[in-house]
This record gives structure tokens, sequence and C-alpha cells, in this order.
């Protein structure tokens, strides 16, 4: 069961998630890769995921976790409690937050490392581990692109199966997953696969997830 820290962060994210992405279709527990993300975020043609860790988690999975989840997504933002922070000051007095020794690597390869709360107004570097939406404006020319065939591992055969047909992909019924995919993979550009991807994920039903999209579904 969540703790009612970790449950006060997703809410947070949520909050924010809807902000950003008001078109986006929010999932929670959303297998990636042999994890599940703590929460997702699917818009028309991205796949965020986001990995939350309260002051009464853990570490020690987040390197598999993280792994996992950039490399089969279009980022991962890691949310971390302000424990798994420090604040130092400056000869000057001045006064900063950064991310304590355990998170210091995923504070420049993840999409973004968001504290909560948020850092206090007047720190340096405090907007680095705000809230805030990934894109241009936030030191990153564009969005990454995941490998296609990582991306379309997150689909469950039935779903892979209807996209290869809506766009022509010949595959023999008898095939596993892994054919699929690489047929897949070989025959779609990458915007095709990322909006396969989203469009399936906006339409299945999960345990705990906003209301279904089943837009764009007719081939």
């Amino acid at each position: 069961m969540a703790s009612a820290s970790e449950k006060a962060i997703r809410e947070a994210v949520i909050a924010r998630c809807r902000e950003h992405w008001p078109e986006g279709r929010i999932i929670h527990e959303l297998a990636i890769g042999g994890c599940r993300a703590d929460l997702a975020v699917v818009t028309k043609a991205h796949v965020f995921a986001f990995e939350i860790k309260s002051e009464r988690d853990t570490l020690t999975r987040l390197e598999s976790q993280f792994r996992f989840f950039d490399a089969c997504t279009h980022g991962c933002i890691v949310v971390a409690h302000e424990k798994w922070f420090e604040e130092f000051t400056y000869n000057n007095g001045s006064r900063g937050v950064r991310p304590g020794e355990l998170l210091k690597e995923y504070d420049h390869r993840s999409l973004g490392l968001w504290a909560y709360p948020e850092p206090a107004p007047g720190y340096w570097q405090t907007e680095r581990h705000r809230w805030r939406k990934p894109g241009r404006e936030y030191h990153f020319d564009e969005l990454k692109q995941p490998r296609a065939a990582s991306l379309l591992g997150i689909l469950l055969r039935e779903e892979l199966t209807i996209e290869a047909r809506r766009h022509g992909i010949p595959f023999k019924s008898r095939w596993p997953v892994t054919p699929i995919i690489s047929a897949m993979a070989y025959g779609m550009t990458g915007r095709q696969v990322a909006e396969a991807v989203c469009r399936q994920l906006r339409a299945r039903t999960f345990a705990a997830a906003d209301d279904p999209i089943f837009e764009g579904l007719a081939a």
C-alpha cells in the first residue's frame, strides 16, 4: 500500500501532467520493459514515464527502473522527496539545492529531476528541480525518440497485430511478439510507431487510469 507521502507526490505529479498535457491520458502502474512505472502520461504521439521516490523508499532499484523506462519512452522523469536532495551554502552566503549523492547521476540523464516539495525561491539551481514541462525551453532541443522496437515492446500482442494490419505490415498468425515487433520497426516510420503505441495505450483498459480514449482506432 502506498504511503501518505507517495500519494501526495503522485497527486502533485498528476496535477502537473493535467496542466502540461491536458490532452494526455494518465495511467498508473504501466508495465514497461519488465518494470512498472509509477505513473505515465500518454499523448497522441509521446509516452512519458514517472518514477516516484518518497522519503520512505530506497533508491536501490532506481537504476534498473530508469534504464527500462528511459529506453522505452520519450523520457523518464524522476520525482523524489526533498530527503534525497541537499542544501549547501556558498562562500558568499548564497544557498543552493542539489541532488544528494544517490540522485546525482540522474540530474542530467533524466528528462527531469523534480523535488517534492519544490525548492524554495531564491535557491541556486532552484529551477532545475522545479516542476516543469520537458521541452525546448529547458535545455532540450527536441524530445528524444526511443528505438522503435523498445517503444513497441510496451504493447500487448493483440495491440501489435492490430497496428501491423493497419499499416500493411506482413506477419504470420503464428508469430510471437518479437518478430512482429521487428517487422513493424522495419516497415514503419518513427512517427507511425509512436502514434501507433500511443493510440493503443490510450484505448487499453487498466486497473487505474483515466477513461479510455478511442480516437483514431478505425483502420
